[in-house]
C-alpha cells in the first residue's frame, strides 16, 4: 500500500513537472494583455481585503459556522464575481476570451481536469498529513467540514444539500474566477508567473482559515494554477476544484468518524 502511494506521488510530481516545463518561465495560455492599471487597483483592493479577513479570522476566537453565514458567504462570492465581470465588460473585455471559456468545451475540460486532479491528490494528501503530524493537537477540521458532518449526523438534509451545492458548484466557480482567473492573471502581468502563482496560492490557502490545511490548500492552488496555464481555460481548474470538493464531501458522508 505504501509502495503504491509513493508511486502515485512520483507520477503526480512527474505530471506536474512536465506541465511546469511547458509553461515556465513566461506562461503558456493565460493572457494578460487586456488587463491594466484599473485591474491592478481592484486586485490590490481584493487581496488586501482577503488578507485582512484572514488576519481577523485567525485572530478571532473559535466559532461554529451557521447556515446564515453560509448563505452570506454565497451572496458575497456572487457579488464579487458580478462586480469583476461587470468591470471587465464595461471596458469591453470579453469574459469568454479573457478566461478561456471559449477555448475548450466542458467535456474536454472534464477530460483534462479529472486526471490532473488525480495526479494532484497524493501531493495534497501528503502535505496535509505532514502538517497534521507537525501541529498535533492544534490540527482541527475546517469549520465548513464540522458544519457539514454535524448536519449529516443529525439528519439535517436541507443543510447537507445546501452545503454540497455551495461547495461543489458555487465555491469552485467563484473562487477560481476570482483567484485564478482575475487575481492571478493580474498579478502575473505585473509580477511575473512565479511570484503571482505563489502569492495568490498562499492567499487562497490562508483565506480558508485553517492551520492544518494550509500546506495542502497551497499545493492544490499551485496545481490549479498550472492546470489553468497549460489549458488556457478557467473551466479546467473549476472542474478540478468541484471534483475535489465532491470527493471530500462524499468521503465525509461515507466515513464521518474519520473527519472528527
Amino acid at each position: 500500500m505504501i509502495a503504491f502511494f509513493l508511486l502515485w506521488i512520483l507520477l503526480g510530481l512527474l505530471a506536474y513537472g512536465l506541465l511546469w516545463r511547458k509553461i515556465y518561465p513566461v506562461g503558456a495560455q493565460v493572457v494578460t494583455e487586456n488587463l491594466g492599471p484599473p485591474d491592478a487597483g481592484i486586485a490590490c483592493f481584493l487581496a488586501t481585503w482577503f488578507a485582512w479577513l484572514t488576519w481577523s479570522g485567525f485572530g478571532a476566537k473559535e466559532h461554529h459556522v451557521t447556515m446564515a453565514e453560509l448563505v452570506s458567504g454565497a451572496v458575497h462570492f456572487t457579488v464579487i464575481v458580478g462586480v469583476i465581470a461587470g468591470f471587465l465588460a464595461s471596458r469591453k473585455i470579453s469574459i469568454c476570451r479573457q478566461f478561456g471559456l471559449n477555448r475548450i468545451g466542458l467535456s474536454k475540460a472534464a477530460f483534462l481536469g479529472g486526471p490532473l486532479l488525480l495526479a494532484a491528490f497524493p501531493l495534497v494528501a501528503c502535505a496535509g498529513a505532514i502538517m497534521v503530524k507537525l501541529i498535533g493537537a492544534e490540527a482541527k477540521p475546517q469549520e465548513l467540514v464540522e458544519f457539514f458532518t454535524a448536519a449529516a449526523n443529525k439528519g439535517k438534509t436541507g443543510e447537507v444539500i445546501f452545503t454540497m451545492g455551495f461547495g461543489v458548484f458555487l465555491a469552485p466557480m467563484a473562487e477560481e474566477f476570482i483567484f485564478r482567473g482575475y487575481l492571478y492573471t493580474t498579478a502575473k502581468k505585473y509580477l511575473g508567473l512565479v511570484p503571482a502563482m505563489l502569492l495568490v496560492s498562499a492567499l487562497f490557502a490562508a483565506i480558508h482559515l485553517n492551520l492544518a490545511s494550509l500546506p495542502s490548500l497551497f499545493i492544490l492552488a499551485i496545481c490549479f494554477t498550472i492546470a489553468y496555464e497549460s489549458s488556457g481555460s478557467i473551466l479546467v481548474p473549476m472542474i478540478m476544484h468541484a471534483l475535489f470538493n465532491l470527493t471530500e464531501f462524499s468521503f465525509m458522508l461515507a466515513a464521518p468518524h474519520l473527519t472528527q
